[in-house]
């Protein structure tokens, strides 16, 4: 069975304290695509944090299946899993990815292409790695200083987005900002907080704790190729299992994109919320 290394943007914290960023994954077999297909795995979610745990050969250099399943569940960030993913998939069935998107303006559905391999990957700040519980300062809506302290979304808390999505929908982007915020000013944040704090602060507070988290930039640019659109547009890249790992790539039919490079931000994602798209935090 072929073999690859992959050097992971942040890394997870080993058993000796030590971090490590080198993990072995193997292709997929015929076995992994039937695991996608059951519809009973679909159903029960998680089905994303499966394949990757299968396909994992070695962190580092632990071998041990059910010690790496430790190290996945309890150790490695969500953006991380992102990364593992989309390697995962390049190296199993191809660099080019097509999806369906939608316009935010005519709201007509196109298909596009991209390139993978042309994601550019930001590494996380040595001063992060490992790290449980981050401290950093800003001002709230009144131009004060505000002080909050928050911790990495980890694996294990795309388990909670998706309980988020099915028991908190009215208040998703709120329940999400509470899976990793800890204290502001000190003080345990409550969900009143957070839905009086304005959306340019609820951004903010995204945009702070998503510097400290290394990835891969998912953000392309759009245009819209229905007739009399043309709209430009900046979009997160879905990843839907039926095209992710069951399309090859791009016909002459589908419009190529690009990532987009401006920001140069990757957010963190949760990997898996049950239906099988990936998606970033926020509201």
């Amino acid at each position: 069975m072929r073999t690859t290394n992959i050097t992971l943007p942040n890394g997870l914290v080993g058993p000796d304290g030590q971090i490590v960023r080198e993990i072995t994954i193997r292709q997929l077999t015929g076995e992994d695509e039937d695991l996608l297909r059951d519809k009973k795995n679909l159903r029960e979610g998680g089905v994303i944090n499966k394949l990757l745990k299968r396909a994992i050969v070695s962190i580092g250099e632990i071998e041990d299946k059910k010690e790496i399943a430790r190290l996945f569940d309890t150790e490695m960030l969500s953006a991380d899993l992102t990364t593992l993913l989309i390697r995962l998939r390049m190296f199993s069935i191809g660099e080019r990815y097509s999806f369906r998107w939608k316009c935010s303006v005519c709201e007509g559905f196109t298909r596009h292409s991209v390139g993978l391999d042309a994601l550019e990957v930001k590494e996380q700040s040595d001063e992060y790695r490992g790290v449980k519980l981050i401290t950093k300062e800003l001002e709230d809506d009144d131009g004060k200083p505000m002080t909050i302290e928050f911790s990495q979304l980890y694996a294990s808390g795309t388990n909670r987005l998706e309980a988020i999505n099915q028991q908190y929908a009215s208040e998703k982007g709120t329940r999400e900002l509470l899976l990793q915020l800890k204290r502001v000013n000190g003080a345990s944040p409550h969900p009143q907080l957070l839905k009086s704090w304005s959306w340019g602060l609820r951004n903010r507070v995204r945009e702070l704790m998503d510097s400290t988290i290394g990835g891969i930039d998912i953000e392309l640019e759009m245009v819209c190729n229905n007739v009399n659109c043309g709209n430009l547009d900046v979009a997160t890249m879905p990843i839907d299992l039926a095209d992710f790992f069951f399309r090859t790539g791009g016909t002459s039919k589908h419009t190529m994109v690009k990532p987009y490079r401006e920001y140069g931000t990757p957010q963190q994602s949760s990997l898996d919320n049950g239906d099988g798209l990936l998606r970033t935090s926020g509201d």
